[in-house]
């Protein structure tokens, strides 16, 4: 990717998840962020294929660390 930069060449990289999720109604202006990465992270595995499959160069990790309540114990979606 080095090279490609060096020879002039464009980098595409994929981001945006908030937007497209709001757009397609999975997420609402200030609503709480992570809720679609812990309600349904297939709909960002599902997002992350769309941005393969359109030819991006790079993804972005849309992610969240979450904790049980009562314990300090993260869960990693």
């Amino acid at each position: 990717m080095v090279e490609r930069l060096k020879n002039g060449e464009d980098i595409l990289i994929a981001e945006g998840y908030m937007w497209e999720f709001e757009r397609r109604g999975y997420l609402t202006a200030g609503g709480f962020i992570p809720e679609i990465v812990l309600d349904n992270p297939e709909l960002v595995r599902a997002l992350h294929m769309e941005f393969i499959h359109a030819g991006t160069d790079v993804i972005e990790a849309f992610t969240v660390s979450h904790s049980d309540k009562g314990t300090s114990r993260p869960i990693l979606v």
